[in-house]
């Protein structure tokens, strides 16, 4: 694995790292707003605190109330970052899920607009707590001081949601450049041996290929003579044989020479000759030039 690919890695998990620290904080930020929900109503009604006071922690609590809807965008967004992210590293570490640039760049560009989406939630929701959590009087009430720890608790919320969108969006910005680089490298189509391949290096001769047998190993044949054997005399059977050979090329040969005497005794156009001369002619016709019988009177 290259410096490049090994840095693009460890981003990645950085980036899961922190969408699921904000899927953590979102969930403790909703479970606040909860016990406000139930219980904030009855902690101001025993404390008895002056009426501006009073004013002050119920305009905190509807602003938290009503922040509920943002963190759950935020809690969607980082949960999809989330899982993105962990199969994105899966898939460069896995042959199986390894994933086109086809599917690779919608899904890293998915994951930073979710990111970007709980990001802008988070932030939204830390804006509108920010200006109700001013003068907060904590001193009469441990509860009213574990309620008030949502003011820090949304700006942290929004700082780590920016922290994993910046990531995820360098992520993505990487496997784009990293596309488009391949995209525009030329293909090799030389299918030249290297040196490697051929068996040379530096300082090392060619791999000598083996040479083939000179003498090719055949069936054993009894009657074959052994190689500087004289030659053993004909059998009486084998010189009828040779006799019977001869007599017979010697018929073949008279055969021919008589063929080719009818062959020149045969009339008619066989020959290569101008065509005057082949035209004028005739074929001899023994049964009509045959003696007529002489009818009887």
């Amino acid at each position: 694995m290259g410096l490049g690919k090994a840095v693009w890695v460890a981003l990645r998990v950085l980036g899961v790292v922190v969408a699921a620290a904000g899927i953590g904080l979102g969930a403790w930020a909703l479970h606040t707003i909860l016990d406000i929900k139930i219980r904030g109503t009855v902690v101001l009604g025993v404390l008895f605190l002056e009426a501006d006071k009073e004013i002050l922690w119920r305009r905190f609590f509807d602003a938290a109330i009503g922040s509920q809807m943002r963190i759950w965008v935020a809690i969607s967004g980082a949960s999809f970052s989330f899982l993105a992210g962990i199969f994105l590293v899966l898939s460069m570490k896995i042959d199986r899920l390894k994933l086109t640039h086809y599917a690779l760049i919608p899904l890293e560009f998915l994951s930073m607009f979710a990111m970007a989406a709980a990001f802008g939630a988070s932030l939204s929701f830390a804006i509108k707590l920010d200006s109700a959590c001013i003068r907060l009087d904590t001193s009469s009430s441990p509860d009213l001081s574990a309620f008030k720890t949502l003011c820090p608790l949304s700006k942290g919320y929004s700082i780590g949601n920016g922290t994993g969108g910046f990531l995820i969006a360098v992520t993505s910005l990487i496997a784009l450049l990293t596309v488009c680089a391949r995209s525009r490298a030329p293909e090799s189509c030389s299918f030249e041996p290297t040196a490697s391949g051929l068996g040379m290096g530096h300082g090392y001769e060619a791999v000598v290929p083996t040479m083939s047998r000179t003498t090719i190993p055949t069936i054993y044949d009894p009657l074959k003579p052994v190689p500087g054997t004289p030659r053993r005399p004909l059998r009486e059977d084998e010189i009828g044989l040779v006799k019977k050979g001869a007599v017979m090329g010697v018929r073949d040969s008279i055969d021919g020479s008589q063929r080719r005497s009818m062959e020149a005794e045969i009339s008619g156009p066989l020959g290569l000759q101008k065509p005057e001369v082949v035209k004028n002619i005739r074929a001899k016709r023994p049964w009509s030039e045959m003696p007529k019988r002489e009818a009887v009177e």
